[in-house]
């Protein structure tokens, strides 16, 4: 086990060598979750075109965010028991419709609606036009700061809350978020700190990826986007595992 103590620039290379053991010892429950996600998303691309609103999009968004959630749960229980007993031996399905499963997807689902409020409620009370006519658009200053307010406040929710997944799926009789506040507390600087340093990275690498493809390949850039999204999804996804899961390492009790 780690120290507790460990430096900050130590939970970034720790949380990608967990992510390359998981890539390595779990990459067919990686490529399941990756899979689920990347299929949501193109169910929702498709049901875009017969949906007219932007609250209607919206909606469909978080219901296929919310349903990918709840199927990938004992997944993602798999990865975070992985990350501290290097078990390369679990198996998701002998989780599914366990009391712990269950309890962690209302969870998994819950927060994608909690994230979910401020584009909802752009989407019924910000202006109907195209993004790149918004600044031309006659904006409801009131429900804009209103909307505004809500985001910071949903950000510093994910940010205390950093250790709630990892709670659930290593302590689900006591995990909650009275539990997760309680970790996180009087640290919240060092949690953005280490998440953004952690995450940067991939995102970083993404876009110039993304630019370098759409650059040198012109009508063929979307297709080969498809598998480079699908990579770039399933190791944001297990760093965000292993860094969330080590944070949650330091600062239990």
């Amino acid at each position: 086990m780690p120290d507790r103590k460990l430096s900050f620039w130590r939970y970034f290379t720790l949380a990608y060598e967990d992510a390359a053991r998981l890539l390595r010892g779990l990459w067919p429950v990686v490529l399941t979750v990756v899979a689920v996600i990347v299929v949501s998303g193109f169910v929702g691309r498709l049901a875009d075109s017969f949906i007219t609103t932007r609250l209607g999009q919206s909606v469909l968004d978080l219901l296929l965010a919310a349903a990918a959630a709840y199927f990938i749960s004992p997944y993602l229980i798999v990865l975070y028991r992985a990350v501290l007993s290097n078990d390369m031996t679990l198996r998701a399905e002998a989780l599914r419709g366990s009391s712990e499963a269950q309890r962690f997807a209302a969870w998994s689902v819950l927060s994608a609606f909690i994230i979910a409020v401020p584009e909802l409620l752009f989407a019924i009370f910000g202006p109907d036009v195209p993004p790149e006519q918004l600044s031309e658009a006659n904006v409801n200053t009131g429900a804009m700061l209103m909307i505004m307010a809500i985001t910071i406040g949903v950000w510093i929710f994910t940010v205390r809350a950093a250790t709630l997944m990892p709670l659930l799926a290593l302590e689900p009789d006591r995990a909650g978020l009275p539990a997760a506040f309680a970790q996180s507390k009087g640290h919240f600087w060092f949690i953005v700190g280490v998440l953004v340093v952690t995450m940067l990275p991939i995102l970083i690498g993404g876009v110039m990826v993304a630019a370098l493809i759409g650059g040198l390949f012109g009508i063929l850039a979307p297709i080969l986007m498809v598998p480079l999204g699908a990579a770039i999804n399933g190791l944001t996804l297990v760093t965000a595992i292993a860094v969330s899961t080590r944070l949650y390492q330091r600062f239990a009790s």
